[in-house]
């Protein structure tokens, strides 16, 4: 360790140091209170922005450092692959091969059969979004009665999902069928759509790779399609019905338009839109927490010694675990950043 140049990092003050069942409680607890990105930034501004933690299965090194994260993510990617108990699950609801539980080469493959989907061309088809969004708005009651939006936001993302990705939409806001198989022998056996440029399914398809690939591949697209958006955009709708100042400056940019659909290039300079959208990601992240696990005997950036700016030692087989989730009270935050943070913070 010190012929790396790296000192030892903060460890949580467990009551059984040896298989950390005192911290499998403590955040079991925190689950059930819905209070666990508090419980991690309590930790965070009592031991520092790194400090480790066991679990039954290893160590774990925790961590909020921004350099850290892009080691884990980027520069130091191959030293810290998917590892342990995230990779397990993952694999068995989407499989060995899918892009989120792949590493190494595979992992690149899926990637580069992945990446042609979201090039401009394809990301600007704005109709297909705009028909689903008109679904939804048709689903909002007109005499002002309450209703579950967050339930009609999943809907209206896996509808977008599936049309964008298959071609064909599950329709989940119009008519909605219990048959999965219904709909996807429909989207097997029909001939594409000549008025859509581009179906994913199909690309994928015409690369001939096999159905268990492919179905691993759609799994992953069908998730990160669904659920990241509709979260944010219920995150985004909670803050704003609570913030009447931004919608109605909102209000005032989107007027501008005049009603018309916006072009994609009009979308990129709606300033204000894309600076609360990147606001609402930032304070309430989807993925709060992205482990990972070393490959070999490695390092992280920062995070050691009294003053947290040393290289930490990561031995071969341990953990590690970026939480984004809890980087919304660090201090080099704006002073405005950490006004809209407090005043939305009894969420």
């Amino acid at each position: 360790m010190r012929a790396r140049g790296c000192a030892e990092a903060p460890t949580y003050p467990h009551t059984d140091p040896v298989f950390g069942s005192d911290w499998v409680r403590i955040s079991l607890a925190m689950q059930k209170q819905h209070a666990v990105l508090e419980f991690w930034q309590d930790l965070f501004s009592k031991l520092g922005s790194t400090f480790w933690v066991k679990i039954p299965v290893a160590w774990v090194v925790m961590t909020t450092e921004p350099e850290n994260m892009k080691a884990i993510l980027a520069s130091s990617f191959a030293d810290f692959p998917l590892l342990g108990p995230r990779k397990d699950s993952i694999a068995s609801i989407l499989g060995e091969e899918a892009i989120f539980a792949a590493n190494g080469q595979a992992w690149h493959d899926a990637r580069a059969m992945m990446r042609p989907a979201f090039v401009r061309n394809q990301l600007a088809d704005l109709a297909c979004f705009e028909k689903h969004v008109g679904n939804l708005i048709a689903r909002i009651p007109k005499n002002g009665s309450t209703v579950d939006l967050q339930e009609l936001l999943y809907m209206m993302t896996m509808d977008s999902a599936t049309d964008f990705m298959f071609g064909h939409s599950t329709n989940m806001l119009t008519t909605p069928s219990a048959e999965a198989s219904e709909y996807i022998q429909r989207v097997k056996h029909e001939e594409k759509d000549s008025e859509r440029a581009y179906v994913f399914l199909y690309e994928m398809m015409g690369q001939g790779t096999s159905p268990e690939y492919v179905r691993a591949q759609l799994l992953s697209m069908i998730l990160a399609g669904r659920d990241t958006t509709a979260s944010t955009l219920s995150s985004l709708f909670w803050i704003l019905a609570r913030r009447p100042e931004v919608v109605a400056r909102l209000r005032g940019e989107i007027e501008e338009l005049g009603g018309r659909q916006p072009t994609w290039e009009e979308m990129k300079d709606m300033k204000y839109l894309n600076m609360v959208l990147k606001e609402v990601m930032r304070l309430y992240p989807t993925v709060a927490s992205m482990s990972r696990g070393a490959a070999r005997d490695t390092t992280l950036p920062v995070g050691g010694g009294p003053d947290g700016k040393s290289p930490v030692f990561v031995p071969k087989g341990s953990l590690n675990a970026g939480k984004t989730g809890v980087q919304a009270g660090n201090i080099y935050l704006s002073l405005e950043a950490r006004e809209y943070a407090l005043a939305n913070s009894s969420r």
